[in-house]
């Protein structure tokens, strides 16, 4: 049996070899062992054209690692996905949907969708609202192959007393070497005290030194003048942005007392992912697509 010091010893390896640039090479082997599972998924999206919206939005994307969604997201499948989160605040939030102790500020509202194996249902509207073809085409030139998607949440934010904790704090995501997300406002957020999501753009992101915290303090990383590039994305209701969480700097749900915001967020990434395995398994129900049955399978 491993010992408490030895497992955690090895977790804060995992953590710095993620964080330097042999992930690159660690993502590179895995996709070798995969590579009959990786061509099968790239056929899948090959020969895909893109309108100029979408070119628009994977130059903006490639440049700085932001884009606004707005003229890629489907309509209807918003509308639909609007209802049913609003639906679901109305309904009450329980307790067991608090994210953690330490996210307390923040409530998972989809988890009750789940199935008892612990698998969410392709006919959700919030994993419709991810999978339109007009995203997925462009994840899939962003990230020139196949997307995954790993997980889609519907958080609602509030505020909480105490100091700034976890992804209040400015970090980056390391779930895998890119993973881009797509995000909407379900409430209006267009002051600081609805708690914006907020980001440095990818290049001033890198320049931004190295810390041995993953979650770090405005006074660690707003330094240098990166403070003039600070973009808090404000919004009304509906909404919808992508980012790179890989390249860019982030942080979010300061939400001041009277406020809340609810937010969805789909993350997309490639496969295989570093652990093995999608965060979200998706059961593959109703009318899908190839590309559709490829973005949620796992292999």
């Amino acid at each position: 049996m491993v010992s408490p010091l030895i497992a955690n010893l090895r977790n804060r390896v995992s953590w710095f070899i993620t964080r330097t640039p042999y992930r690159h090479a660690r993502k590179a082997a895995a996709r070798h062992r995969a590579r009959a599972a990786v061509h099968r998924r790239r056929e899948s999206f090959a020969g895909r054209d893109l309108d100029e919206d979408q070119r628009s939005v994977v130059e903006t994307l490639r440049r700085t690692g932001s884009a606004d969604a707005s003229a890629i997201v489907d309509q209807a499948l918003l509308r639909a996905a609007y209802d049913a989160a609003v639906g679901k605040l109305a309904s009450g939030v329980r307790e067991d949907n608090r994210l953690n102790p330490e996210k307390d500020f923040w409530d998972r509202l989809l988890d009750e969708d789940l199935n008892e194996a612990g698998h969410q249902s392709a006919d959700s509207p919030f994993v419709q609202l991810a999978i339109a073809e007009r995203i997925l085409a462009v994840v899939s030139a962003y990230f020139d192959d196949a997307p995954l998607l790993d997980y889609v949440y519907l958080l609602h934010s509030s505020h909480r007393p105490g100091p700034l904790r976890v992804s209040q704090l400015w970090h980056k995501d390391y779930d895998d070497t890119a993973v881009l997300k797509l995000f909407v406002y379900f409430t209006d957020c267009e002051d600081d005290a609805d708690g914006p999501f907020t980001y440095l753009p990818a290049d001033i992101s890198a320049k931004v030194p190295f810390g041995l915290n993953s979650h770090r303090h405005d006074s660690k990383v707003l330094t240098n003048g990166v403070e003039r590039y600070v973009s808090a994305w404000k919004g009304k209701m509906l909404s919808a942005r992508f980012v790179d969480t890989t390249r860019c700097y982030h942080m979010g749900s300061r939400v001041s007392p009277g406020h809340e915001r609810l937010l969805y967020m789909a993350a997309f990434t490639s496969y295989p992912k570093f652990n093995g395995r999608q965060t979200t398994t998706f059961e593959l129900t109703g009318d899908l697509s190839e590309c559709q049955r490829v973005a949620l399978t796992y292999g």
